[in-house]
């Protein structure tokens, strides 16, 4: 997402750190190192909490996906959580449905 939105700009991404870790990701930014792409929730918090500041100049949206073993799929627990899921977010679409 970044590579894009700096690339639709006309800009080179100068990335000198990563993290999978959404703690650590906002640690890094409080901490003043750079800039990052956080969710929507978490973003908001902080600006909140006023620990960091939102740029105006983007706002990203990404496909996100709900993942299993493929052997697990009639598993109880998984055919539960994936029928919670889509109560909770309703426009969640299942890529197949359950049957």
């Amino acid at each position: 997402m970044l590579q894009q939105m700096f690339g639709e700009r006309g800009l080179v991404l100068n990335s000198v750190a990563t993290f999978d870790n959404a703690l650590l990701g906002r640690a890094m930014l409080e901490a003043g190192v750079g800039l990052g792409l956080v969710r929507e929730d978490y973003a908001l918090q902080a600006e909140r909490q006023g620990s960091v500041a939102l740029s105006p100049l983007a706002h990203a949206q990404y496909p996100s996906y709900l993942v299993h073993l493929a052997s697990r799929r009639d598993d109880p627990l998984i055919r539960a959580f994936l029928e919670a899921t889509t109560d909770v977010w309703p426009e969640l679409r299942l890529a197949k449905p359950l049957a």
